[in-house]
């Protein structure tokens, strides 16, 4: 049986506080041996009180994730050794009950198999070191397409779990919500196009938004649904490169098996082979081009 510390910041209510863990214990219960024996909730009271705080636990561990979780629900993480999710509030009470469930159960994935430290320091891949020589002006953001392609093969491997376990309802929902673009995931798009290195990151990011979609399209009530969501995800996608990471989502997710970070090293083995040579195919910006 996991044992849940809660920490409280900011006005949390009884029943905000017994709703999140009710959430959590029976996802563990369900988890059974997979769940972590202990998990410290953080739960805030708004989204300044959790950003300034992660901000802070950020900067004393010296632990870089690119702001990119300033507008999530939820987050994992086990930066200090130990699993801790952290819930804002305010973000939850935004959205429907569903989602804001689905969301503290993909956390809780996270515990039950990324809750150790090593899953939250990693160094940069193979294929995006040899990146790095190939292409050099993809150094400048191959650490961050690092964090994302991580984060990606973490988000499907919880996605996976959850379904197994029984979850498929609510978790197609918080995974249609993360795939769905948005106005600003099509201003990115159009911005991309002044560059290789923003190209690049942008399919990084792509890859990451989507990455919870993968286990739904083979699933018999929900594939076509899910495959609509991924044509919809993939019109935020610059045209040339739409049918490479839509084959990378369809063909090379489901492949990844049990082993993070086995899997982390072959998403960006393709992810360096299918994408960045596309992007650099005309060998400008190539070492070695002239």
């Amino acid at each position: 049986m996991t044992h849940i510390h809660v920490v409280e910041s900011g006005s949390v209510s009884d029943g905000e506080r017994e709703s999140i863990v009710r959430v959590l214990d029976e996802c563990y219960r369900r988890m059974g041996s997979l769940s972590p024996s202990m998990v410290e909730l953080n739960i805030y009271e708004s989204s300044f009180a959790m950003d300034a705080s992660l901000s802070r636990e950020k900067a004393a561990l010296g632990v870089e994730t690119g702001g990119v979780d300033s507008t999530f629900l939820a987050i994992h993480e086990a930066w200090r050794g130990y699993p801790r999710i952290s819930v804002c509030l305010e973000r939850m009470m935004a959205q429907p009950r569903t989602i804001a469930e689905a969301a503290v159960r993909h956390e809780a994935g996270h515990s039950a198999i990324h809750g150790s430290p090593e899953f939250y320091v990693l160094p940069l891949p193979t294929a995006l070191l040899e990146a790095n020589e190939v292409f050099p002006r993809f150094s400048g953001v191959s650490r961050m397409s690092s964090y994302l392609i991580f984060t990606s093969v973490k988000d499907y491997e919880v996605t996976r779990l959850l379904c197994a376990l029984g979850y498929v309802k609510d978790q197609a929902v918080f995974a249609r919500r993360f795939a769905k673009p948005s106005g600003e995931d099509f201003l990115a798009a159009h911005l991309a196009r002044r560059s290789r290195e923003a190209t690049a990151l942008l399919c990084a990011s792509w890859l990451k938004n989507v990455a919870c979609l993968p286990p739904f399209l083979g699933d018999p009530e929900y594939s076509v649904r899910a495959a609509r969501w991924l044509g919809e995800a993939s019109r935020a996608l610059p045209m040339p490169l739409r049918p490479k990471l839509t084959h990378i989502v369809k063909n090379d997710f489901p492949l990844l098996g049990g082993d993070t970070f086995q899997n982390i090293q072959s998403l960006a083995q393709v992810f360096k082979q299918e994408i960045l040579s596309e992007i650099w195919v005309d060998g400008e910006g190539k070492r070695g081009a002239r």
